[in-house]
């Protein structure tokens, strides 16, 4: 009888600590074995399943803990997961909620960069890509990215074969010199 008691308590004691954990809490736990599941096995690193529910549960948290700076942070990863495995679509739209909702984060810049590519890359909206170049080169002359951002907009829209012509031909003008 005594093992029973001291059973039953033990049960009622880790249920009301499960109970007091909150539900950002929990949600990180869950996030936590997500990215642990996905990021520990290459076979799950695959599976778009997998990775659009952790992008989910990135927005969830960002939902739940408006004010952190962690919840820009999720924003972007799910920005990144959606882009990297064919969700392009809400890939903009969580870039579009950095620059929206934490224009002062960290990424802010990339962000706008990276929804700039997302159109030019995979939805094929040249002039939306080539407004979203020109806005980020502008807003952010000294950022790491502009190079790459002159680069992608000198070539926005080019056929992989017009690109191989034209470094062909670079290459033909500087081995002249």
């Amino acid at each position: 009888m005594r093992k029973q008691i001291v059973y039953l308590s033990f049960i009622v004691l880790l249920a009301s600590l499960q109970a007091c954990s909150s539900p950002e809490e929990k949600l990180l736990k869950k996030i936590k074995a997500l990215e642990t599941e996905i990021y520990g096995n290459p076979e799950v690193m695959t599976n778009h399943a997998k990775i659009k529910e952790l992008a989910f549960m990135y927005v969830d948290y960002a939902a739940l803990m408006t004010d952190s700076l962690k919840a820009a942070d999720y924003l972007f990863r799910a920005g990144d997961l959606s882009m990297n495995s064919g969700n392009p679509e809400h890939a903009i739209e969580m870039f579009s909620r950095i620059r929206t909702d934490y224009p002062d984060y960290v990424k802010s810049p990339e962000s706008l960069f990276l929804m700039a590519f997302v159109y030019d890359n995979y939805l094929k909206n040249y002039p939306r890509a080539e407004e979203l170049y020109s806005q980020f080169i502008n807003q952010y002359p000294d950022h790491e990215l502009v190079d790459d951002a002159q680069m992608l907009l000198q070539y926005l829209g080019m056929s992989p074969e017009d690109l191989l012509k034209v470094f062909e031909e670079k290459q033909k003008e500087q081995a002249g010199l």
